[in-house]
């Protein structure tokens, strides 16, 4: 029995102890303190440091230590933090030593940054705050580097040299080696790339000795160029940029000559000589022949003359001298195309098209007017006979019909069939009088007026082919004035 009453009063005791120890502290002893932190910029540069200050509000009963945590996780920005001219480690605690604490964070890299401070009291208590800097630009890796391409000529010779040049932005916590190499596949050009004076072949990286890169570039060929290059370094990031030359002969085989054809005459009579001269320039990379054919299209006919013979088409000739001279004659009056093909002996063709008449191209036939009128002398009154020949394009017989209008532009009259009656104005009228489809006749009709006077007029012949020739008709010339 007496044994059970001092177990009892024992717990009484501890429960009377703990309540009062309670009832003594005051309720913001354990952890109950804050951080107020001051505005900070959002930004940072490379190199920059800014301050980061806070005040820490202690509870009034609180003697103890206070102690800092810093982390900053990998992809969060590089930099550096110091407290009291102490730099500081991440996730190692320091004391702080004042209530106001500052510290002073130097950004390595330029891009975003996250750094986490916390405040720890005696009692484990931790409170904690996330300082940011640059967050438009979170994502970026701080190990990468960038190139920025110079602007370069955009057209280059055959045997020019050009610069090329980049700019290396190296990445700020990245302190190895950098490289590049470049290739120039088929299609893209022929030359020569050198970097610091040093020949670089395709496909070979070589080591980036200055932020500056300079890279001269010698066409071999005159066409389109375009080098592929490829920046890296040892941690395995590349990044990819080209140079283009002669952008707009993309698309031309460099193993292809080039041919310049020219004529002395771009429109021929029937019976009349053109010469045309061809100049072949040599591709740089072919050691071979070159052979050269002909057709002809459209619709004009004619001979053709290679060194005095004729050159037949479809016939192939070789090419024994870049400059070639070739002599055309005309058999008709429309429009000639005449193809040249100069070809390698691996199949390759190159067309130089020489144009003839090319204002009748796709014309199948039509005519020119010749005025053989015996007099161009009209009384008041009379009429004046008007004889045309007309010269077929494509010295065959027309059979079908032939039309006429005509404008008066000066004078008074009106135009005629033979024996019919006059026409007015800007009426398309059915020629009745032909001779073998080559010969027409018409009237002027004079105006019954008191004296003789000057007449001019607008004439328009037309055939059933579409074709259609004005020409100016004037009588009594004398009277002009």
């Amino acid at each position: 029995m007496k044994n059970r009453m001092i177990y009892f009063f024992a717990i009484f005791l501890l429960i009377t102890i703990s309540c009062s120890t309670d009832k003594d502290l005051p309720d913001d002893y354990y952890g109950a303190y804050t951080i107020t932190q001051s505005p900070v910029k959002a930004s940072i540069a490379a190199g920059e440091t800014v301050a980061v200050t806070f005040q820490i509000n202690r509870p009034k009963n609180y003697k103890d230590k206070f102690y800092l945590l810093y982390n900053q996780d990998s992809d969060a920005g590089v930099g550096k933090l110091v407290y009291n001219n102490i730099t500081l480690n991440k996730a190692t605690t320091y004391e702080i030593k004042q209530d106001q604490v500052t510290v002073y964070y130097s950004a390595v890299s330029e891009n975003y940054h996250r750094l986490t401070l916390s405040v720890i009291d005696g009692n484990g208590v931790q409170e904690t705050i996330d300082v940011v800097f640059n967050d438009d630009k979170k994502g970026i890796d701080d190990k990468l580097f960038s190139i920025e391409k110079l602007p370069n000529q955009l057209l280059i010779a055959e045997n020019e040299s050009a610069e090329i040049k980049y700019h290396l932005k190296r990445s700020k916590i990245y302190e190895g080696k950098y490289y590049i190499r470049y290739n120039q596949y088929n299609g893209n050009g022929s030359g020569i790339l050198r970097y610091n004076g040093s020949l670089m072949i395709p496909g070979y990286p070589i080591e980036i000795k200055n932020d500056s890169i300079q890279l001269l570039y010698t066409a071999i060929t005159l066409n389109y160029h375009r080098l592929d290059f490829t920046f890296f370094d040892e941690q395995g990031i590349e990044l990819d940029s080209y140079a283009v030359f002669n952008e707009e002969k993309k698309g031309i085989d460099d193993y292809l000559p080039v041919i310049k054809g020219y004529t002395d005459k771009s429109i021929l009579d029937k019976g009349e000589t053109a010469t045309i001269t061809l100049n072949v320039d040599r591709s740089r990379l072919y050691d071979g022949n070159y052979y050269i054919k002909y057709k002809q299209s459209q619709y004009g006919t004619g001979v053709l003359k290679l060194g005095g013979t004729e050159f037949e088409q479809e016939s192939i000739s070789l090419i024994t001298n870049g400059n070639l001279t070739l002599t055309y004659t005309a058999t008709n009056k429309l429009c000639h195309l005449l193809e040249f093909v100069v070809i390698d002996e691996t199949g390759r063709e190159v067309i130089c098209p020489i144009y003839i008449n090319k204002d009748k191209k796709d014309r199948m036939d039509g005519f020119d007017i010749i005025d053989n009128s015996p007099s161009k002398a009209v009384n008041p009154g009379t009429s004046c006979l008007i004889l045309l020949d007309l010269d077929r394009w494509n010295n065959q017989t027309y059979s079908g019909k032939y039309y006429f209008s005509y404008k008066l532009l000066k004078g008074d009259g009106m135009m005629a069939n033979p024996v019919e009656a006059s026409q007015p104005q800007d009426t398309k009228v059915e020629i009745r009088y032909t001779k073998g489809g080559f010969q027409i006749q018409l009237f002027f009709r004079a105006t019954n007026i008191p004296e003789k006077i000057y007449h001019q007029i607008l004439l328009s012949i037309y055939d059933d082919t579409g074709c259609k020739q004005d020409m100016i008709l004037t009588f009594n010339d004398s009277l002009k004035n």
